[in-house]
């Protein structure tokens, strides 16, 4: 049905408005074959869930507008994130213009401005809810009716032209609109759209002014900025939403796009005009009790891509809460009641997550012996909370497993950290340091191994905030905590913020200028290779997709500056996003280099092999195909050192 026939219907009858309300399911929650009494607005504002309307299925995924005729059966299932919604019952009181004459008024679609239609139903719930007298507030209700109604005409009639322009640029767009909340590529739009990858991106780009992946990243921040502001869901459940399956790639992404990390950007909201914070403080309907979970807004940005390694997936995903009756049997308060470490709350002026030592600042540089030797020192962590450190720290707990190789880079091995003996057996950058000490695995990153840290009696533990907030308290009665938020730091200023905690500044200085004398001495000797292209490819694990990490974990191999100047092969460095086969024969680099647990290179090159797609490639023909360790990845001071040695091995040749 047109806009112009839902509108002639509408504008025939007189509406009775008999209920709205404002609904929230959590996952796990549903509403099973629910037959409309009347006619229905349903407008979803947020979660993740299977629709159902009458026989069609679709996907609940952020916003989405839909209408529902009497009678119509209605279920929402498999709810993966909160369900929250507004839904207005009313019947039309000319019956044969609507229900009478069978006439079919569904429809459901993503609008283009769920904000206005937002604004409207919040502003039609709060008249709804009002006491007054009955004449005046029937008028006040039908007056949002008709106000609400006409913008849902505009924007069906918007969605509908959208639909019917046989227009490349438009059809691409509403594909991405459609489609963001998961992993996309160029070659799939181009392919949905009947046209070629290089005639999309040049009409796009012509016309919009950047390419349909920049854009695809846009609309997937838009819709995360939206997220951040109006509900209380996590980072990593905002990043998921809008179609990131890793962390730092979204948080990088984010900050690119908006100049803040997304914890800084929900703080910042948080503390502006209030008109901006529309849903701090939501109007619920009488029959729904409000939701009052809250959620930790410095929730740590620093995951990689090592999802390969066994129950490291899984906690990345998902937040197993830890109990702590196992704390009580073991006497936690008796055990623990002499050791030192509580972290001090007062707040200071000094920005968070900088080191300082008493009487005088570092903020994060080197120190002077005689500096080094003053204990105790304050640290203000990434929480704000100013930690003292009473003595110089010798069995240290790191609380990530990317945190190990600063630590024995700065040579002070941790005696314990999460998977440390999975990551310890596969990294290349770390299998070096396996026979020189005994480093225990605590489990998993979110939810560590309690007891054993008790038994190890640290002197420090070293966390994320964010990742470590729900175990804050737990392993504060252990030791000594600090909270570190390196989000905003190359790996230059995170070696120096730890060193500053082990009072190893000269050593942190000494390994930077080793390694960026190392850098300069490649970045010289690959100077031969200028005209060549190189590029980073991580597979996703499906066969025929990659991650290109050129401008996150490994930009400094095209740093002309500072790093290895390498050539970079094309826009898909700047874009940060998964890449089909195909999307590499637009890339065709010179050299590829393979990131991968190295047991598995040799399989995953022999499966390419079968594709005459990779064959095809300049760097495949050449023999120019290179393997490097997946703990690259992780962008740290062993990782680059690695990475460095590695390349200019395979280049020299």
């Amino acid at each position: 049905m047109m806009v112009n026939e839902y509108a002639a219907l509408w504008s025939r009858c007189t509406p009775n408005v008999v209920d709205v309300r404002h609904l929230k399911l959590a996952p796990g929650e549903c509403i099973r074959s629910y037959k409309l009494p009347s006619m229905m607005f349903f407008l979803n504002i947020r979660g993740s869930a299977h629709l159902h309307l009458n026989g069609t299925h679709s996907t609940l995924n952020g916003f989405l507008l839909m209408h529902g005729n009497k009678g119509h059966v209605l279920q929402i299932d498999n709810v993966q994130q909160e369900i929250e919604c507004y839904l207005i019952y009313y019947k039309p009181s000319v019956k044969a213009s609507l229900e009478g004459n069978g006439a079919d008024l569904a429809f459901a679609f993503e609008p283009r401005n769920p904000l206005v239609l937002l604004d409207r139903m919040e502003q039609f719930l709060r008249v709804w809810q009002t006491k007054g007298e009955e004449a005046a507030h029937l008028l006040s209700v039908r007056a949002q009716y008709y106000a609400w109604t006409v913008e849902v005409l505009r924007q069906l009639q918007d969605w509908q032209e959208r639909l019917a322009k046989p227009d490349i640029v438009e059809g691409a767009k509403v594909y991405i609109h459609q489609h963001f909340a998961r992993s996309i590529t160029l070659e799939e739009i181009a392919e949905a759209l009947n046209y070629s990858v290089p005639h999309l991106s040049k009409q796009f780009k012509q016309r919009v002014g950047r390419s349909p992946i920049e854009y695809l990243i846009g609309v997937r921040i838009d819709k995360a900025q939206e997220w951040l502001t109006k509900s209380d869901a996590t980072l990593q459940e905002v990043a998921a939403a809008v179609g990131y399956t890793d962390i730092s790639y979204f948080t990088k992404s984010f900050k690119k796009h908006t100049g803040l990390t997304p914890g800084q950007f929900k703080a910042y909201v948080k503390n502006i005009d209030k008109r901006l914070d529309r849903h701090k403080n939501p109007i619920a309907s009488p029959i729904v009790e409000r939701d009052r979970s809250n959620y930790n807004l410095n929730n740590n940005e620093n995951d990689y891509h090592l999802d390969r390694i066994e129950g490291e997936n899984e906690e990345m995903l998902r937040l197993a809460a830890k109990s702590k009756l196992a704390m009580v049997m073991l006497g936690l308060t008796f055990i623990l009641g002499a050791c030192s470490g509580a972290s001090s709350g007062t707040n200071g002026s000094q920005p968070a997550g900088t080191s300082e030592a008493v009487n005088k600042p570092t903020n994060g540089e080197s120190g002077t012996t005689e500096q080094s030797a003053k204990w105790p020192r304050t640290y203000k962590d990434g929480t704000g909370k100013e930690v003292v450190i009473e003595k110089q720290p010798e069995r240290v707990v790191t609380g990530h497993f990317a945190m190990m190789e600063y630590f024995f880079a700065l040579g002070t091995p941790p005696i314990a950290s999460p998977l440390s003996e999975s990551i310890l057996a596969k990294f290349a950058t770390l299998k070096p340091y396996v026979g020189q000490a005994k480093v225990a695995d605590i489990g998993q990153v979110r939810t560590p191994n309690l007891e054993l840290m008790i038994e190890l009696d640290p002197d420090l533990i070293v966390a994320f905030a964010g990742t470590h907030n729900d175990v804050f308290e737990d392993i504060n009665k252990i030791s000594t905590v600090v909270m570190m938020d390196n989000t905003e730091w190359d790996w230059k200023k995170t070696l120096r913020e730890y060193a500053f905690l082990l009072g190893k500044e000269e050593v942190a200085e000494t390994y930077i200028t080793k390694l960026d004398g190392l850098m300069k001495e490649a970045r010289d000797k690959l100077q031969v290779h200028k005209d060549k292209t190189a590029t980073f490819l991580r597979p996703t694990g499906n066969g025929n997709t990659f991650y290109v990490l050129d401008d996150n974990s490994v930009s400094y191999m095209y740093d002309a500056q500072n790093g290895l100047g390498l050539t970079a092969p094309g826009e898909y460095r700047l874009e940060e996003e998964i890449v089909s086969l195909e999307g590499i024969v637009t890339l065709n680099p010179d050299v590829i280099f393979i990131v991968d647990y190295l047991d598995d290179i040799d399989t995953q090159l022999a499966e390419l092999q079968k594709s005459n797609v990779w064959k095809s490639l300049k760097a495949v023909q050449g023999e120019n195909v290179f393997p490097l360790d997946v703990s690259i990845d992780t962008g740290g001071p062993l990782a680059i050192q690695h990475a460095t040695e590695q390349v200019l091995h395979f280049m020299s040749k």
